[in-house]
This record gives C-alpha cells, structure tokens and sequence, in this order.
C-alpha cells in the first residue's frame, strides 16, 4: 500500500467529501443573496413611497388640477411597497386583517361642480358641471355621488387605477324651449392621498410588529429570522 492510499479514510474520497461542502456553501450563499436582494427590494420600496409622496404634494401645489396625476404617481409607489411586503402579511392574524378586512375609510367619487356667479346678477351663484374637455352646464337636481369603501390592502389590487363611475345629471337644456336634460357623464378619479398614507402607515406598522422597522440594518441580517424563508 502506498501513502496516499494510506492517508485516504474510509468511505468517500476526500475529493468527493470537499465537492460536497463546496455545493452546501454555495447553496447557502445563494440563498443569502437572495434574502438580501428581496431585502433591499423592500426597503427600496418604501424609500421611493417618501419621496414619491414628497413629490406628488410639490405637483399639486404648482399645478392647478394636477390632483389625479399626483395620487395616480403615489399610488402606483404605494402599490410597489405593498406587493414587496405581501407574502409577509399573510404569517399572522393581524396581517392577514391588514390585508383583507382593515378599514382604510371611504370617498365620494362624483362629477366636478363649481359654484359660479349667475350671468347678470352679482349676487346670486349657480352650480356649474365641468366636464373633462371643459365644458360646463347649470346643474338642477341633486349632483350624484358614488361611495367607494377601501377595506384591506388587497384594494390596492381589487379597485380599477383610476376608479371610474358613470352618473346621470339633470342640466340645462340649451335647446330652444326645453329647459333641463339628462346628461351622462363619467368620472375617473383616484385613490386620495389621505387613504394611501394609511395603507403607507399601515405596511410600515405592520413591518415594524415582525422586526422589520426601518431602523433594520440590512448589513446585520438581523431583519431575517422567523421570515427568512420568504424574504
């Protein structure tokens, strides 16, 4: 027998035994990579929601109407944090209820009415329709409205972006000799901001409940334990 056989233990070769711990390690560095990547993707996630936001208010104190756009832009971020986090939401009662039945309130989806002065006479105004090209018709009656109740964070995903209803609204004829008609009009309107702070509020809260706050440093890890497996 020579020496390199004697030096060899029994079993599998020393070779095949260092393959083997090679492909463990690399397994489990991959896996960390992962972690982390998803990791970083949710922190990401909720640093663009701030600045979003922050962006998305400058919008609507610059430009007249720009109300739809801002949330529209603000939304979409809050979107992107949710769907980050939602595997998470659903390792507990609580967030299983963030998800589905938490009451995030409602709004009024209605057509744009203005008051205006009345041609002629300073001292009476009118309500004015404002359709989307522009146009305005005096309004008689009751201006229709549609309440949209947002229950979970699962509406980000459920309700249409934008939400759209369609109402019947009696105006002003101006046809000769008819004094009202019915006008069909649609209105696109998005989440309000007032709404999508609490889903904000409300993902950040529930992170910080599992040990996930934004104080976490991700070089630590000490953001993984129990949710390691689906960060």
């Amino acid at each position: 027998m020579n020496r390199s056989d004697a030096n060899t233990p029994i079993g599998k070769p020393a070779v095949e035994d260092e393959a083997a711990d090679m492909e463990d390690v690399a397994a489990v560095d991959v896996d960390d990579i992962v972690r982390q990547k998803r990791l970083n993707s949710l922190f990401d996630s909720k640093k663009a929601c701030k600045e979003t936001r922050r962006k998305a208010q400058n919008l609507t104190t610059s430009e007249e109407g720009a109300e739809y756009e801002a949330s529209s832009y603000y939304r979409h971020a809050i979107e992107t944090y949710v769907r980050d986090a939602e595997a998470l939401f659903s390792q507990s009662e609580s967030g299983r209820a963030y998800w589905s039945t938490y009451d995030f309130g409602d709004f009024d989806v209605s057509p744009t009415v203005r008051q205006e002065k009345q041609p002629g006479d300073h001292r009476e105004t009118r309500r004015v329709l404002v359709e989307s090209d522009g146009e305005t018709h005096a309004v008689y009656g009751t201006v229709p409205s549609e309440t949209i109740s947002v229950r979970g964070l699962n509406s980000l995903f459920e309700l249409p972006s934008p939400i759209s209803s369609t109402f019947k609204v009696v105006v002003s004829s101006r046809r000769f000799g008819q004094r009202e008609t019915t006008l069909t009009t649609t209105v696109e309107q998005q989440m309000p901001f007032q709404i999508l702070d609490k889903m904000y509020a409300a993902t950040n809260g529930y992170l910080a409940e599992i040990g996930l706050d934004v104080s976490v440093d991700l070089a630590d890890s000490t953001a993984e334990g129990e949710y390691a497996d689906i960060l």
